[in-house]
């Protein structure tokens, strides 16, 4: 969604990005093609966008391919911002940092640009061999910090974004998501491995207990007031838990008749939670009740 929710955009690896008018449920604007090869691909071998990021005002919009690309967009016009953004292999990722400055975009490494340029700021972060890719790049809400989350990897990696300089690399098995707090004090990470664990975003080091799933754990959001994290696990549930202890927080929160929970998120005022299956379902939880 655009940040005033005006605006939602969808995206196919085999067609391209299009805009939709969240009233009337109407496209808007032509077609994105992100690449000219789309037409002559077939469904298996695609050049299109396999993600999309609104800017913080709304203004641009950014695609990433697996042509090795990523595009910037004006909304209004749907002409591109500047010239294609280039990476070496497909671009599975890509994130505005909250002030809206920088572009973080995860390919076989994670790099950094400056949205009004359209340039590298500092070095891309360390390579990872093929297949693998990054699956996610995540801004700290001061815009200060750039995680990077490896598929299928043993590594989320930080930079510095100030700098554009590699700050740490995190050592987590086979990580799968990853979150900062809304103070950017705190990192939760992710792992198919059943668990989450809590890092302190300036030393890397891990605060309160591990805290587990029985299943993989697909996603993590901190809590508005930053004192509750919940994740959402292959296990048909999702959790709360005391951030920094990692103490739970009331008993299981639990789905029914999926396995493959896949996303979650608090209310802006905190109140709720909602959690998210592919059979179609989404459930609220009033987290103030410790249901």
């Amino acid at each position: 969604f655009s940040p005033d929710s005006r605006l939602l955009v969808t995206h196919s690896v085999a067609a391209g990005a299009r805009l939709w008018d969240t009233a009337t449920g109407k496209p808007v604007g032509p077609m994105l093609k992100h690449s000219e090869k789309l037409l002559h691909k077939l469904w298996w071998a695609p050049e299109g966008p396999h993600a999309a990021a609104f800017s913080p005002d709304g203004r641009l919009l950014a695609t990433a391919g697996f042509d090795g690309t990523v595009r910037l967009w004006h909304v209004d016009s749907g002409q591109p911002y500047c010239p294609p953004l280039q990476h070496d292999y497909r671009v599975k990722s890509v994130a505005f940092s909250p002030d809206g400055t920088l572009l973080a975009t995860g390919s076989k490494e994670t790099r950094l640009w400056d949205v009004m340029r359209g340039q590298w700021r500092g070095d891309p972060i360390p390579q990872y061999p093929q297949p693998t890719a990054v699956r996610k790049v995540v801004f700290s809400p001061d815009s200060m910090y750039l995680m990077g989350i490896g598929e299928w990897d043993q590594r989320i990696d930080i930079m510095r974004t100030d700098t554009g300089v590699f700050h740490r690399t995190l050592h987590v098995p086979l990580p799968w998501d990853g979150a900062f707090s809304p103070d950017g004090a705190y990192m939760a990470l992710t792992s198919f491995d059943w668990y989450t664990q809590l890092r302190a975003t300036d030393t890397g080091e891990q605060q309160g207990e591990t805290m587990w799933h029985t299943g993989r754990v697909n996603a993590a959001a901190f809590h508005p007031d930053g004192q509750l994290l919940a994740t959402m696990s292959h296990d048909n549930t999702a959790r709360l838990w005391e951030v920094p202890t990692g103490t739970p927080y009331g008993p299981p929160l639990r789905h029914y008749r999926t396995k493959d929970n896949t996303a979650l998120a608090f209310s802006p005022g905190g109140e709720f939670l909602a959690s998210t299956a592919p059979n179609d379902t989404t459930c609220l939880w009033h987290v103030c009740q410790r249901i």
